[in-house]
């Protein structure tokens, strides 16, 4: 394995509240992290009063900064194959400061452990990761990155970034940059990104209107050279069946037949102090809907004449998704929203098992199912259930956003955030964080939150050799995960069944499923200690 030049650092802890990151990323190569306790009860681990750790990545040291209310706590990190690097004990409830070298260590998954004399008390994981050979001014950058939209184009993510555009190959992980700076881009404030029916795209931009892309090659418009009334915040394109481009600016609604412009306003637009075109979709009946942020207007429509603004809209229209029934499906601040073009259906945190009522967007898979982002959760809707997944994000707090989503034709679902980068989720897999800045990515696992799930309790955990579960349900099949996503083992259990035999398994952490014959699951974390 190759030696650390430069690193970064993720954590994924299941007895652990991961909360509020700080840190200058302009001054460090990592991020901070910040790890409270108590555990969670459910893992049958001693929770640790008022015990945290602090883990800063600065230069080419780790800093640790180990607090709790006890004495007699040895901390432990292990590599992926059991052997102790660094081991620490705590005698007193002083805080202290420990400093590791980590150009000494190799890149790959880690163990972090706190015990005293008899048992482990929590554990967590991290992985220390190569950026050798990532292009340093794009490394720099990325690290304050924003996603801001993702258009899947067969095995190709176009990605729409506060710093240009990025082509990203989904099956090599190879990245391209376009920016102002090397390319005819006019703006690196991407906001939006749509593909017209000759396969060109069109990005919409922050300040400097919007760019045609051609193979190689950009095409600019702004007020400046083209008949486009307003060049800000052009935050939604969207193409018709007659080929018409279809551009929400700031203020305007405009439209482009590759020769002539026109725009139009709703009343009320003109004097406002803001008025942004949040997203633009096209039903079925070829009429425009129009997602807004403006004073008092929220969702209009249009199919000729003038903007048709929806009265009875009353809250802030993020973005739009129409379904094979042509019916509108509203991400709103006031939870997600159905329209049939005469009635409102609102799903919200009172009524449905939404995770949130701040829902920021939305898309549809091939199969019909919704996604959206609610909160820091991704919810599934398949016109009956919701299904929660929270997100594993490092930077979770309240300068960190999540974008954009977008399905792609093989079933993944990608997420673009404010700070944490390209997240991709397959179903069944793990959860991968895709680090643009290099060819690699970091892996951490997403356990969904189901309703229906399987009450279920594991012990001992961690784990030597046979793991004992209790649960009222008749488990028919026990899968096992590594970190990576790797399944590692999966038993056939017989009736009333409770115990797994893990001896074969090598020491580390792993995800157990337990499922059900009528299809109940759930997920737990566990850590082998053989």
């Amino acid at each position: 394995m190759k030696k650390l030049t430069l690193f970064s650092i993720l954590i994924s802890l299941p007895v652990f509240l991961v909360s509020n990151l700080a840190g200058d990323a302009t001054k460090t190569n990592g991020k901070v992290v910040l790890i409270k306790g108590p555990g969670n009860s459910n893992e049958n681990l001693t929770p640790v009063p008022d015990n945290q750790i602090t883990v800063t990545i600065e230069g080419r040291r780790m800093m640790i900064d180990f607090f709790q209310a006890s004495d007699n706590r040895t901390l432990i990190i292990n590599d992926n194959d059991g052997k102790t690097i660094y081991q620490t004990t705590f005698s007193d409830q002083t805080p202290r400061k420990e400093y590791i070298d980590m150009d000494a260590y190799n890149e790959g998954a880690y163990s972090l452990f706190i015990k005293n004399e008899n048992e482990i008390l929590a554990y967590g994981e991290f992985s220390l990761v190569s950026l050798a050979g990532a292009g340093s001014d794009w490394s720099e950058y990325l690290e304050q990155e924003s996603i801001f939209h993702i258009l899947a184009d067969g095995n190709i993510l176009w990605i729409a970034t506060n710093e240009g555009l990025v082509k990203f190959d989904k099956q090599t992980e190879k990245t391209i940059y376009y920016t102002a700076e090397n390319s005819g881009l006019s703006d690196n404030h991407l906001r939006t990104i749509s593909k017209d029916k000759e396969g060109n795209l069109w990005i919409g931009t922050q300040f400097k209107g919007i760019n045609k892309f051609i193979g190689s090659t950009f095409e600019s418009y702004d007020s400046n050279n083209s008949g486009l009334i307003s060049d800000q915040h052009c935050r939604s394109i969207v193409t018709d069946e007659s080929g018409n481009l279809w551009i929400g600016s700031l203020l305007y609604l405009n439209k482009f037949d590759g020769k002539n412009w026109q725009f139009w306003t709703t009343p009320g637009s003109e004097i406002a102090a803001y008025y942004f075109f949040n997203d633009l979709k096209i039903d079925k009946d070829g009429v425009l809907w129009i997602g807004l942020y403006a004073p008092g207007q929220y969702l209009a429509s249009f199919s000729g004449g003038e903007i048709q603004p929806v009265k009875e809209m009353r809250s802030t229209v993020n973005a739009i998704e129409i379904d094979e029934n042509n019916h509108k499906w509203l991400a709103t601040n006031q939870g997600l929203v159905r329209y049939d073009g005469n009635t409102f259906v609102s799903y919200n945190t009172e009524n449905s098992s939404l995770p949130s009522d701040s829902v920021y967007c939305i898309s549809r898979d091939l199969s019909g199912n919704l996604w959206m982002i609610c909160g820091w959760n991704l919810v599934k809707f398949d016109g009956e259930n919701f299904i929660s997944y929270e997100i594993p994000v490092i930077n979770q707090g309240n300068l960190n956003y999540i974008f954009c989503i977008e399905p792609d034709n093989d079933g993944n679902i990608w997420i673009g955030t404010r700070k944490d980068g390209l997240i991709k989720y397959a179903p069944g897999l793990p959860l991968r964080k895709i680090d643009l800045r290099s060819s690699g990515s970091q892996t951490s696992i997403l356990i969904p939150n189901l309703e229906n799930e399987i009450s279920i309790s594991l012990y001992p955990n961690p784990v030597i050799n046979t793991l004992y579960f209790e649960t009222n349900e008749l488990i028919d099949r026990v899968d096992i995960m590594d970190m990576t996503g790797r399944s590692v083992q999966q038993t056939d259990m017989t009736m009333h069944e409770k115990q797994v035999d893990v001896s074969r398994l090598n020491r580390g952490m792993y995800i157990v499923t337990f499922s059900t014959s009528d299809k109940k699951m759930i997920a737990r974390k566990i850590c082998i200690s053989n």
